[in-house]
């Protein structure tokens, strides 16, 4: 099996936990993770950044998950971003309905900011809500999503090594 190019991808928290993983080197160091091929990042839905206008949903969760006086940007990937090599695809919807399309945008500010590549993508196919562009969009064919074949176009042209 041929791992010389990874492309790491993530839904919704997969999103948030695995854009931690490519880009924080400090989780990196101390779970001896190698990033060194992987040639790109995906992230449909994510939570990249704890936003105060989030749905009631994310803060009744965010709420659950961190005790009252933690520091949540020790939690947020925006926070915990670091400069590297790793080019990003982030497929977000304004009509997602749980998480806010700005938390696309500030990790796409953030990735700009450090220098890395990012591409933020709208969904705009008519099932854009965050359950359907999350997972729901692999019950569709790249002519019926285009969300789906946008992320299957990136990851091509990654491959192809554009």
């Amino acid at each position: 099996m041929d791992i010389s190019k990874i492309i790491v991808a993530g839904p919704s928290a997969g999103a948030h936990l695995s854009s931690i993983l490519c880009y924080c080197r400090k989780i990196q160091k101390k779970y001896n993770v190698d990033v060194s091929n992987v040639i790109g990042f995906i992230g449909t839905g994510g939570p990249y950044s704890f936003r105060n206008d989030q749905s009631f949903a994310v803060q009744m969760l965010l709420n659950q998950f961190f005790r009252k006086d933690y520091n949540r940007r020790n939690g947020e990937p925006v926070s915990l971003m670091s400069k590297n090599h790793i080019p990003m695809l982030l497929i977000q919807s304004k009509h997602d309905g749980l998480i806010e399309y700005g938390c696309a945008e500030d990790f796409a500010k953030r990735a700009e900011a450090l220098g890395n590549s990012c591409e933020l993508y709208e969904v705009k196919d008519k099932k854009n809500t965050h359950s359907w562009y999350t997972a729901g969009m692999f019950l569709e064919t790249r002519k019926e999503n285009m969300g789906l074949d946008k992320l299957f176009t990136w990851i091509e042209e990654k491959d192809a090594g554009r």
